[in-house]
């Protein structure tokens, strides 16, 4: 999964993992972060403005205000 806050600001860093379940802590109330699943991330994608606007697109809009806990679903998107 990566997540990112929709208005281009970086995160405390990426979540990257490989599990069915991800837990993540800590994030600043917002209402604009996406999420987005994908297989694998070849080096440096994560920072490729191109490979984040397409994922951008796929993304699910997440908000999270003050104190409140959020499970998201995700879909496995396409690379392509």
């Amino acid at each position: 999964m990566i997540a990112r806050h929709a208005g281009g600001r970086s995160l405390d860093g990426w979540i990257l993992g490989r599990t069915e379940y991800i837990h993540v802590e800590r994030l600043p109330p917002d209402p604009r972060y996406l999420a987005v699943a994908v297989e694998y991330l070849e080096e440096g994608e994560f920072e490729d403005p191109e490979f984040l606007e397409q994922m951008r697109i796929r993304a699910a809009d997440v908000a999270l205000g003050d104190g409140q806990r959020k499970s998201v679903n995700l879909t496995l998107s396409d690379r392509d």
